[in-house]
């Protein structure tokens, strides 16, 4: 069984004001509004949640395929992927008409929450993802959570190995807020595939909407110095007295900045985040740095560099 839910919060409401017609344009433009991806040729409004289809008279489908309109020629050029797409599919005479006035609207937020569930003989998933309401930051999203869905679903296959045993592949995050502006998205990736216990992995995305870009790791940092030379000890320093020394510790902590590419501004520190196995076994679990801002101002820049007082 699969489904998908849209869970709103900080909830606003934009009305369609097209009128009722029968244009295919309105039900693209109600497809566009809902953050869909309209196919003109075949009326149908791709990656809309089932509820929206069919309040607006569709007929939903939870797992097309992505190459669905290939045809034999196409083939011969490219590979279709398991992949799964939501699809609204209109007939040539369905209109938005068949939804009541106060249902034919989008709703649109500064946050709303996405979930992904699916259930087979041998999957349990559940994926959830914030849409921020910014499109740059939306998109990154979205893409990095579906490349990891369809990259495990590829990975798996379909072969059911037991009736009492099943794969499992979860997406939870946790948001961060240096200030109005800047706010994070911290992932957290788990899956399973058999052996003695999951894998996790994290992924963050640190944006500011301001000037609507993703920052980096090394972003924070004035050019001229490099920050790992202030970062690294201070890093080691607060592991060690938790952790203990290890190879596995120095290891993961060594300057390079693939080792820092988890992290979150708050207004009161850093906060760097270091999966199992990079710094710790799995037994220690998932491990957290956290560098006040006093402590590293020496390397950072605005807007995060305190100034000299």
């Amino acid at each position: 069984m699969k489904k998908i839910v849209l869970l709103s919060m900080l909830v606003g409401v934009v009305f369609v004001t097209t009128g009722c017609t029968h244009e295919k344009e309105e039900i693209a433009q109600f497809c566009a509004m809902n953050d869909g991806n309209w196919v003109a040729d075949h009326n149908e409004c791709e990656f809309i949640p089932q509820d929206t289809c069919e309040h607006a008279g569709g007929e939903f489908h939870e797992c097309g395929s992505a190459c669905r309109h290939q045809t034999a020629e196409d083939a011969k050029v490219r590979a279709c992927t398991l992949q799964c797409v939501h699809v609204c599919k209109f007939s040539k005479e369905e209109s938005i008409e068949k939804i009541p006035e106060t249902e034919k609207s989008t709703t649109i937020s500064t946050e709303q929450l996405i979930v992904l569930e699916e259930n087979t003989d041998n999957l349990t998933l559940k994926v959830e993802y914030p849409k921020t309401g910014n499109a740059g930051l939306d998109e990154l999203i979205k893409n990095f959570v579906m490349n990891w869905v369809n990259k495990f679903k590829e990975t798996i296959g379909e072969e059911v190995i037991s009736e009492n045993w099943k794969n499992g592949f979860y997406i939870t995050f946790e948001p961060f807020t240096y200030n109005e502006d800047i706010r994070t998205y911290k992932f957290k990736i788990v899956e399973f595939t058999g052996g003695a216990h999951d894998n996790m992995y994290f992924k963050t995305f640190t944006y500011d909407f301001a000037n609507n870009k993703e920052i980096a790791f090394r972003e924070m940092f004035q050019e001229e110095h490099n920050p790992l030379n202030t970062i690294v000890p201070l890093s080691q320093a607060q592991l060690t007295q938790t952790l203990g020394d290890s190879q596995m510790l120095l290891n993961g902590t060594a300057e390079e900045f693939k080792n820092y590419a988890h992290f979150a501004p708050t207004a009161e520190e850093l906060l760097i985040f270091f999966p199992p196995y990079q710094v710790a076994p799995w037994a220690a679990g998932p491990q957290t740095v956290k560098l006040k801002w006093e402590d590293i101002n020496v390397v950072l820049k605005l807007p995060f560099f305190l100034g000299n007082e």
